[in-house]
């Protein structure tokens, strides 16, 4: 089910169970992605022309120009690779393991482009040029076409739909997108940062959404903080006033454990603890807080 269609009902009755049971998840069983390139698909249309390689942990430096580092940094596990022939357009396909679907959705979110094409695979998938990536439960899956021609188009769609048939996993987004607000976000905007969120080491795994909120855009943000280490971390490290901890207070976070704070890159940043989740509002503004109000009632 896509977060967006969820009902303010649905997210007051599950967000606060969500709350309750959340946490970082656990390494999740992830088949062999090499038993899912196959040497001929069902269809026929479209078959195997070499041996499947493979790359483990580190080995990832080995296969991909740059960005191996991005990868590892969402608990990549390996990613096998082999190429496909449809008539006379070649396909390569890769299929990249994660530790599980959260961190396999959120290295798909760091390559998803802006207002991106989107295509109804696995969880999300997206065309660009001549490639098509989905991400499926522990999973993403890239095609990448020798040129760009339109019978390179048809190997892909083929390709894709085998493959969507038979690489397993779930097809839904993260849970924690469900504590969101449903109204007025951006489409498409739904991220995951693995590490170094806002720039800060002690923030790691950090699920975003941008919205419109009276003409402006702001992002929310949540992530896992039970024992508020990440919060204390944070707050240490900034300097605060008397005006805008008082403004703070104001907010509905839990035992006013909270602050805001400018940063010059950011801009303002509203950041506290909510039933052991670290939340807040970058780009905030004065006539945003009707809307933060609502969001962190919604989550008692």
């Amino acid at each position: 089910m896509n977060w967006q269609k969820i009902t303010i009902t649905v997210l007051l009755t599950v967000g606060p169970l969500l709350i309750a049971c959340g946490g970082t998840k656990k390494a999740e069983s992830t088949p062999d992605p090499g038993t899912y390139l196959a040497k001929k698909f069902a269809s026929g249309d479209i078959v195997r022309t070499t041996e499947v390689d493979r790359y483990v942990g580190d080995s990832l430096y080995e296969y991909i120009d740059g960005g191996a580092e991005v990868y590892h940094s969402y608990n990549f596990n390996e990613v096998v690779t082999a190429t496909y022939k449809y008539s006379e357009a070649e396909i390569v396909a890769d299929i990249y393991s994660f530790k599980n679907a959260d961190l396999a959705y959120g290295m798909y979110s760091t390559l998803r482009p802006e207002s991106p094409k989107i295509v109804g695979l696995g969880v999300e998938g997206f065309t660009f040029g001549s490639s098509l990536d989905f991400v499926k439960g522990n999973f993403i899956v890239r095609l990448t076409g020798y040129d760009d021609t339109p019978e390179t188009e048809i190997a892909i769609n083929i390709l894709s739909a085998e493959l969507n048939n038979s690489v397993a996993g779930k097809t839904s987004k993260p849970e924690m997108f469900l504590l969101f607000p449903p109204a007025n976000n951006i489409e498409y905007t739904d991220k995951i940062f693995a590490e170094s969120f806002l720039g800060r080491q002690s923030l790691t795994n950090v699920y975003t959404i941008d919205y419109r909120i009276d003409g402006d855009t702001a992002t929310l943000f949540i992530s896992d903080d039970e024992n508020g280490g990440k919060f204390q971390q944070w707050l240490e490290s900034i300097e605060l006033s008397e005006a805008s901890m008082k403004m703070s207070k104001s907010l509905p976070f839990d035992q006013t454990r909270s602050f805001i704070t400018e940063d010059n890159y950011y801009g303002t940043i509203v950041a506290g603890i909510k039933r052991g989740k670290l939340l807040g509002i970058i780009g905030y503004k004065d006539n945003q807080k009707a809307f933060l109000t609502n969001w962190l009632n919604t989550l008692n």
